[in-house]
């Protein structure tokens, strides 16, 4: 029997804010079938008995398969973890946290058809996961009058009180980069960005900000992500004399830029999506790298390098070396938002209980709090937390992240 309570059922669900190619994909399990658990055999159902106490169910409903599978295992390592680590601790007053598993498969049809299980079935208190902004929006309507549910999506917003949202938003990591290139006098940009629907969305995001942050736009192209050259717009950006190129892509498509980057022999600095923030990933990307390759990301990310007075650095150093002493590899962005929600809610629980009023009241009132992928600052009004003040720019160098001079 498991130690850390994972529940029985696994359903399925999820689409994308952009997905990360180039890490494989594990088999697809079949619908309604447990992760992890062969195909025809029963899933183990491991009840925590911390002091005999009905345990407080805890949904993940996350991407173990399809297009977001990276993120979908280091939101599944790190809720071991962090459900090993607080019934160990006592669980939440005595009462022991099982974390009940659906693998959304990526797709928001199964998305909602997992979130009804847990909400109904399963009676969970609270509900984690959802990393693609379509499952987020998926299952909103089914939870407006609760539970509360914390969406691993940087891309998505609250619709009513119920939700949350993790790491600093997209719009916020875009502004950070128009902050980061103006305050080094990079002030002419061009942009690169794929033609698909998000794409779009963020070219003209993209091209908003660039002037409100008193730069200047001096060219912008698009490619189809199924393109496997991309020289000839990198050739027109060249040739209009940019600062920096930035290149709002995710996954496969990227490494078909940088190839192209590379074989015109490139210099200039080269900013790219934290959409792509997986270690494995840009460590396949190292032979193609730019000179200057950065990646705006969130402090847990550059857990080795943090001051030991940042109120910061205990959490993420506590947290990543046990990740790394259990699963011998460095994790990435999804991480971090899994343990953050956990304990968040964990902690909410313990003084609040398990209604959805309180624990949203409780929430609401963090002022200063410490996570790994931030200080958090809840309001009635913002359900993130985290927002500008969180965001740090990284640097790929051959293959790995360090933080950018």
């Amino acid at each position: 029997m498991s130690d850390w309570g994972w529940g029985k059922r696994v359903a399925v669900g999820f689409l994308a804010l952009g997905l990360l190619a180039g890490c494989a994909a594990p088999k697809q399990p079949t619908a309604g079938q447990p992760a992890g658990q062969p195909a025809g055999q029963p899933a183990a159902a491991p009840t925590p008995t911390t002091g005999g106490k009905e345990p407080i169910k805890i949904g993940l409903l996350v991407e173990e398969t399809g297009q977001f599978a990276a993120y979908g295992e280091e939101y599944i390592n790190t809720a071991k973890l962090v459900v090993e680590e607080i019934n160990a601790a006592g669980g939440i007053n005595g009462r022991p946290l099982q974390a009940v598993f659906y693998n959304n498969e990526s797709n928001p049809e199964k998305s909602i058809t997992g979130a009804q299980k847990l909400i109904r079935d399963d009676k969970v208190a609270a509900m984690v996961g959802m990393g693609l902004v379509a499952n987020s929006r998926a299952i909103a309507p089914l939870v407006k009058d609760g539970p509360v549910t914390y969406s691993l999506s940087g891309a998505y917003d609250s619709e009513h009180k119920y939700l949350f949202a993790a790491s600093v938003s997209v719009p916020d990591m875009q502004k950070f980069i128009m902050d980061w290139a103006l305050q080094r006098k990079l002030t002419r940009v061009a942009l690169l960005t794929p033609n698909d629907a998000s794409g779009q969305v963020a070219e003209t995001a993209l091209k908003k900000l660039v002037g409100q942050s008193g730069l200047t736009l001096v060219g912008s192209e698009s490619f189809n992500p199924n393109d496997v050259d991309v020289t000839t717009q990198l050739t027109r950006l060249r040739d209009q004399k940019p600062d920096v190129i930035m290149c709002w892509v995710v996954g496969k498509p990227l490494g078909v830029v940088l190839k192209g980057y590379n074989q015109l022999g490139l210099e200039l600095p080269f900013v790219a999506s934290h959409g792509n923030l997986s270690h494995a990933f840009l460590a396949s990307l190292a032979s193609i790298q730019p000179k200057t390759f950065l990646i705006p990301a969130t402090k847990d990310l550059a857990w080795r390098q943090l001051a030991e007075n940042d109120p910061q650095y205990k959490v993420n150093t506590d947290y990543h070396k046990r990740y790394l002493e259990r699963y011998e590899k460095e994790v990435g962005l999804g991480g971090g938002t899994m343990y953050d929600a956990l304990y968040l809610l964990a902690d909410a629980m313990k003084k609040v209980g398990t209604d959805s009023n309180k624990i949203v009241a409780e929430l609401e009132s963090l002022k200063g709090r410490a996570g790994v992928s931030g200080m958090y600052q809840f309001s009635a009004t913002d359900h993130r937390g985290l927002g500008l003040k969180d965001a740090i720019m990284m640097q790929v160098v051959d293959g790995k992240l360090t933080l950018a001079k």
